[in-house]
């Protein structure tokens, strides 16, 4: 099969970029992909000149594909990727959609006229989350499945030994308050009072929290998920306290790589982890405290906990997983 991928594929954090360079990297076993990047950052454009090199793409190579995989998210994304969407049905191209954000219920609650005309010329629908699933179905598209996010990671060698206890603790993702840096921030005084010598590693932009001037807290910014994953090696545990999330790549990629993850109950983080120890109220700092304290005091339940994340990681968010899924919605 010929996929042709459609979507935001620039070099930044966002959720739908991240998964489109996965999708690059892997090697799937019954499909070729193509990729055309929809989207320019660049405000005053829109995305205009990127959406049009995608539409020409889509009309000069209609002969040659077999399947349109769009990634959609909220608000201008549903209007410019939508309209990719419209048009390969137009041209009766076997299209797949797949819903990306953490706040698509909400956005299909005050734009119901713009979700319907976009999604009823989708031949499939993937989603991320249950409420998503929930909602649709309750609008009368039979069409959805739920199709998890996957990374590719190389896993730790089982017959080496543990690492030492480092303390370390990494967040990852943009500095700002619908992740809840600010909560952590607020949280990690109170780490502090247990364990001096705990580290915390911050990787991303920073957009609306400003971090403390703390010697504990390390600042990275923006960084390549390589330098990330580097990172993720010697930690102790993992945390991404997000107010609103869908399926973070973030904590897959601590999963796969054998950590603990401290996170909240918002969007799939509760399904991906399976466990209530992990689990917290977003804006509750005092319970974040509580459970990076925890886990750092506690190295053997460190340890096991990982090791199950990594295990859940294997079977159900590794590419071959997912990539099974998606061919078997390319070939519906």
């Amino acid at each position: 099969m010929k996929v042709l991928q459609l979507g935001n594929f620039g070099d930044d954090a966002g959720g739908i970029s991240s998964v489109l360079r996965e999708f690059h990297a892997w090697s799937w076993p019954t499909s070729h992909h193509a990729f055309v990047d929809t989207y320019a950052s660049d405000p005053r454009m829109f995305g205009i000149k990127r959406f049009a090199i995608a539409a020409r793409s889509l009309l000069r190579n209609r002969r040659n594909i077999d399947v349109v995989h769009v990634h959609l998210s909220e608000r201008g994304s549903f209007i410019r990727e939508g309209a990719l969407v419209l048009l390969a049905s137009i041209l009766k191209l076997r299209t797949v959609v797949t819903l990306h954000g953490a706040d698509f219920v909400e956005f299909m609650g005050t734009h119901a006229r713009l979700v319907r005309a976009v999604l009823r010329r989708a031949d499939d629908i993937a989603v991320l989350t249950a409420p998503t699933e929930r909602v649709l179905r309750s609008s009368g598209f039979a069409n959805v499945t739920r199709v998890p996010n996957a990374v590719s990671i190389e896993q730790p060698d089982a017959t080496n030994p543990a690492p030492v206890p480092t303390h370390e603790v990494v967040y990852a993702g943009v500095v700002a308050a619908r992740k809840g840096a600010d909560v952590l921030f607020e949280a990690w005084a109170g780490v502090l009072q247990h364990h001096p010598e705990a580290r915390l590693h911050v990787f991303g932009e920073i957009v609306d929290v400003t971090p403390p001037d703390e010697p504990t807290i390390e600042i990275h910014g923006k960084v390549s998920r390589a330098r990330v994953r580097r990172s993720l090696e010697r930690a102790t545990l993992f945390t991404l306290p997000s107010r609103a999330e869908a399926f973070p790549m973030a904590i897959l990629e601590a999963m796969a790589a054998g950590l603990p993850v401290v996170a909240t109950d918002v969007g799939e983080i509760s399904e991906m982890l399976n466990d209530s120890a992990q689990i917290i109220p977003a804006g509750d700092a005092a319970r974040l405290t509580s459970a990076l304290t925890r886990f750092l005091g506690d190295a053997d339940r460190a340890a096991s906990t990982g090791n199950r994340n990594a295990n859940r990681y294997r079977t159900k968010y590794s590419p071959s997983v997912v990539m099974d899924q998606y061919e078997a919605l390319y070939r519906a």
